[in-house]
């Protein structure tokens, strides 16, 4: 059986696991250097896709779900919040 994993505008990943159980865990990084700044970046230019402040209207209502593990959380919030703020979406 093979998976097909979409992406972006017309971007797609195929992927055919082994016929034997796979076990995977994955943590992620523990830091990123800037993540503001990461988060920003991938919000106003995402790859293969429009910036965020292209699907927001003024009235918007927005809801961040943050996991309280989730590393740099406040960091993140920083990035989201100004291209929110920016595109008219009030707190």
């Amino acid at each position: 059986m093979t998976w097909a994993f979409e992406f972006g505008r017309e971007g797609i990943w195929n992927w055919t696991p082994r016929t034997n159980p796979v076990v995977l865990h994955h943590s992620g990084p523990k830091e990123t250097v800037d993540a503001t700044a990461a988060v920003r970046a991938g919000l106003t230019q995402p790859l293969d896709f429009p910036p965020l402040s292209s699907a927001l209207v003024d009235g918007d209502r927005v809801v961040l779900a943050i996991d309280r593990g989730l590393p740099q959380a406040a960091e993140i919030v920083a990035g989201v919040w100004p291209v929110l703020s920016e595109s008219g979406i009030r707190p």
